[in-house]
């Protein structure tokens, strides 16, 4: 962007390094480009670039420092700039005559290279001047337009090789204006193009700064903040300056679907990361634990679980032998790592701070469940993140029957079965990563859960009830994207199951799959508003699923994309009522699904329960002798349509 790029050491009295000077500050101060040239052709962030900038539904943590640091790079390079400026004070005035000497020289030059051949050197065009001098002559061709007149070539073997040029008489008069005015006026100025000055320099050589007038830049708007550095599509600020001129590194939600905005949430970009490698601790799992306790006592920050320095035998094998705790504004990284529960351990791997058990029962209904917020768990690529659950899980008899002893795992033995288990938590992400061997369900998110976008999920689980993701009473606003496995039980499940069991145990059900137990809760007894899409794998059971029962309301779902890659036993898309009091008429509506695309299952889509105000589209069956979809037209359906769904010859 700059013009003459005299690549000067930092403190050059130069006119030309002054004009550059100024030219970079003014792309930086306005230019609609992302990121210019300061004049020692290093890429810089421009004011404009900061604005856009945004970490994604999930920025890394890496990403986002980086564009701070860019950002910092960028103030500390103006600051540079003005510093570079003030030692130009003394040698402003003088650099018209300097510029002129250099105007002289650049001419005498000139005349030095016509005096290397016999004829007269100036030609109209490079053709001209090619045709009419040897190999190894000088030539110059004039042009039309300012600040150059003429420019210099070398003949080489016929090529045209450009020398050099001379500025114009127009140029030179305009630099010396430059650096004559009248009594109190500026010599140079930086400034946008509103007339904003941030630095001048006066005509008696008197530098003067900090004439930025913000007034309509930074000016209070009605969401409390002055500047947004980084925000994503939806809304959400990473970095950004509040009304009070402080500036924080924070997750604001905008997604709310009642159109309230969310607080303000501290999140981990400002704060440290650490790794177990950092603490003290007899064995792995007091390493973490004391990480997280130190992540939670500075109020949130990243936990990286890569390689161990500590226990080199262990490499990247991370093994623990209880839940992790999550707490507000911390993020687990997993780096090229597995994070596994030891064997024998009856227990999540993650389980939510929040979450408080009863010490008298403690695998039943916990005591309360308190909010968590603005919480990661991430991987650094599904080949090589993964969390896993034990070789040879807890077995012990029967906690009713007594007997022999039997692997507690699968939904009968209660939410300590899950991988990750979420309750009562705002504005989270899970991404990047795989489970596997898991003792049921991967991932369990229930009562008073929202804002979630779980993506970039693999999961490998053949156990009894091995299901995927699953949504439970009280969850909403969630984006659920790009997610693939083969499962032991359903991929995906929404399951809404309202006084399923009253207490427990009861039958087969020792203890509740859902923390807050199955009865009506405060915290939410409805799933609303979720966003399901690009779904592939195998499964035992189900890709997607969507049940309710007891009066438990599912709302407002979008499925779209799913295709098997394997075996699926049940459907690509189920949706049922069941596991209590069957739904009634309103209980699920605005259900929209576009695109099943089936290879191997006979019945990609199934409906079977009372449905209304939904719409299914674009169903492909590409197994010979399957069914497109079925309807159990024993429950009510109204306004609800089945197009463009066919079998593929």
């Amino acid at each position: 962007m700059t013009q003459y790029k005299t690549n000067n050491p930092v403190g050059s009295p130069s006119a030309k390094d002054v004009n550059d000077n100024a030219i970079a500050l003014d792309h930086i101060a306005n230019s609609n480009d992302n990121i210019t040239k300061d004049r020692l052709g290093n890429d810089r962030l421009t004011i404009k670039g900061l604005e856009r900038s945004a970490v994604s539904a999930g920025p890394t943590v890496e990403a986002a420092a980086n564009a701070v640091e860019q950002a910092n790079e960028a103030r500390r390079t103006t600051e540079q700039l003005k510093s570079e400026s003030s030692s130009f004070v003394q040698s402003a005035v003088d650099s018209a005559a300097s510029a002129q000497k250099d105007a002289e020289r650049a001419e005498n030059a000139a005349a030095n290279a016509e005096a290397k051949i016999d004829n007269d050197a100036t030609f109209p065009s490079v053709e001209s001047g090619l045709s009419q001098t040897q190999s190894g002559q000088y030539f110059r061709v004039p042009t039309d337009s300012d600040p150059i007149a003429f420019v210099y070539y070398k003949n080489n073997n016929g090529t045209a090789e450009r020398v050099t040029d001379t500025p114009s008489g127009t140029a030179l008069s305009n630099i010396q204006r430059t650096f004559t005015t009248t009594v109190n006026q500026d010599a140079v100025t930086f400034e946008d193009a509103h007339g904003r000055k941030a630095v001048a320099i006066k005509e008696d050589g008197t530098l003067q700064a900090g004439f930025v007038d913000c007034q309509g830049i930074l000016t209070s708007s009605n969401d409390g903040w002055l500047a947004k550095l980084l925000v994503d599509q939806h809304g959400n600020v990473a970095l950004g300056v509040d009304e009070r001129g402080v500036t924080h590194g924070f997750f604001q939600n905008h997604a709310e679907s009642n159109g309230q905005e969310k607080k303000n949430v501290s999140h981990t970009l400002l704060f440290p990361i650490v790794s177990p490698n950092h603490f003290e601790g007899n064995t792995q799992h007091d390493r973490i634990n004391a990480a997280l306790d130190f992540l939670n006592k500075a109020k949130g920050g990243t936990l990286e679980l890569s390689t161990d320095t500590v226990e080199p035998s262990k490499k990247n094998n991370w093994i623990i032998n209880s839940a992790l705790m999550l707490y507000s504004n911390i993020t687990i990284y997993i780096n090229q790592a597995t994070l596994k529960l030891a064997d024998g351990v009856f227990d999540n791997i993650i389980r939510s701070s929040g979450i408080h058990a009863d010490p008298v029962n403690p695998n039943g209904k916990v005591l309360d469940v308190e909010e968590i917020q603005s919480v990661k768990i991430l991987g650094s690529g599904k080949d090589n993140a993964f969390i896993e659950g034990p070789n040879s899980p807890y077995s012990a008899p029967h906690p009713i029957k007594g007997g022999a002893a039997v692997q507690w795992v699968g939904d009968w033995y209660g939410w300590r079965t899950v991988g990750i288990l979420l309750a009562n938590c705002k504005n989270y992400e899970i991404a990047h990563l795989t489970m596997r061997k898991t003792t049921c369900w991967a991932i369990s998110q229930e009562r008073g859960c929202e804002d979630m976008h779980l993506h970039d999920l693999h999961f490998d689980t053949a156990v009894k009830n091995g299901d995927g993701i699953d949504f439970r009473m009280g969850c909403k606003n969630g984006i659920v994207e790009r997610i693939t496995g083969n499962t032991g039980d359903d991929l995906i499940a929404l399951s809404a199951f309202l006084d399923f069991v009253p207490s427990y145990p009861s039958g087969n059900y020792i203890w509740p799959m859902q923390a807050t137990a199955d009865n009506p809760n405060t915290l939410g007894n409805n799933i609303e508003n979720i966003r399901i899409s690009d779904i592939s794998g195998a499964s035992q059971h189900n890709l997607v699923r969507v049940s309710l029962s007891g009066g438990a309301k599912v709302t407002d779902i979008s499925i779209s994309n799913i295709s098997d890659t394997g075996g699926v036993n049940g459907n690509l898309v189920l949706i049922s009522t069941g596991y209590g009091t069957p739904s009634s008429l309103g209980d699920l509506k605005r259900i929209t699904v576009n695109g099943i695309s089936s290879h191997y299952t006979h019945d990609p889509l199934y409906i079977s329960a009372p449905i209304q105000d939904s719409v299914f589209n674009f169903i492909r069956q590409n197994k010979s002798g399957g069914n497109v979809y079925g309807i159990n037209e024993s429950y009510p359906i109204t306004n609800t349509q089945i197009t463009n769904a066919k079998k593929v010859n």
